[in-house]
């Protein structure tokens, strides 16, 4: 009998797609075992930089404002400090319970004034029902992130949330200012939306047992009723019989 496959390293993102309301068992098998690279996979590089571009921000505002975080931030509490963000490689931690080492790095971390931590995580679009969809793996990704603070560095979190900096509106872009247009370009201004999450460290817990139960098994699992991948992956099937 070959032996069970395990799954020995999972990140914050794929970790928190168990938490959809369309996860998929068996697509889940499949993407696991091949070590969710899928064929097909792209995702504009310019969302990163993007994203780097919004930690400048908040990096540069800090220092220049005697350790002041932007008043935006300031919503989610007192914050009084930032605190480093490590890489996804020096920020994991194995589980003891299911033998995953868990990964993931915020965008965000802050020291709050009683001593706690503030994880927030940033995103590059407008705040709408779309996006809402997407909160289940945003919620369980912060919630991996307090997770792995606590485990880490033993300390504990009392502000998780999303920070959305959204692109002008079609109102917005209708009264266009002229004074944007430069020379070698133009500036688009970006709002912030914030968002409090409530995060839940033994749902982290439950849902990595969840994984290695589902990919440790030799035969991949039946399927979600209606799943659109599993269709599509039946087709491809199909076509090279």
């Amino acid at each position: 009998m070959s032996q069970p496959f395990l799954l020995d390293h999972l990140s914050a993102k794929n970790l928190g797609s168990l938490a959809m309301p369309d996860f998929c068992p068996r697509c889940y098998w499949a993407k696991a075992r091949m070590s969710f690279n899928g064929p097909w996979n792209s995702f504009p590089s310019i969302f990163s930089n993007i994203d780097i571009y919004s930690k400048k921000v908040t990096e540069a505002h800090i220092k220049a404002h005697a350790n002041l975080a932007p008043s935006w931030l300031m919503q989610f509490g007192n914050i009084v400090g930032q605190l480093p963000c490590p890489h996804w490689s020096k920020f994991s931690f194995t589980d003891p319970a299911t033998n995953v080492k868990l990964r993931g790095s915020p965008d965000e971390r802050f020291q709050m004034a009683d001593d706690t931590v503030a994880i927030l995580d940033y995103k590059t679009a407008r705040f709408t029902e779309h996006q809402d969809e997407l909160l289940p793996i945003y919620t369980v990704q912060l919630g991996v992130y307090r997770w792995l603070t606590l485990k880490l560095e033993h300390k504990e979190t009392s502000v998780t949330g999303l920070v959305y900096y959204e692109p002008p509106t079609k109102e917005e872009m209708e009264s266009f200012d002229p004074d944007k247009i430069l020379t070698d370009g133009f500036l688009m201004k970006f709002k912030a939306h914030i968002l409090p999450v409530q995060t839940d460290l033994a749902q982290v817990e439950s849902l990595l047992a969840e994984a290695q139960r589902i990919v440790q098994s030799n035969d991949p699992p039946a399927g979600k009723v209606g799943c659109k991948d599993c269709q599509k992956i039946e087709h491809i099937r199909q076509m090279f019989v």
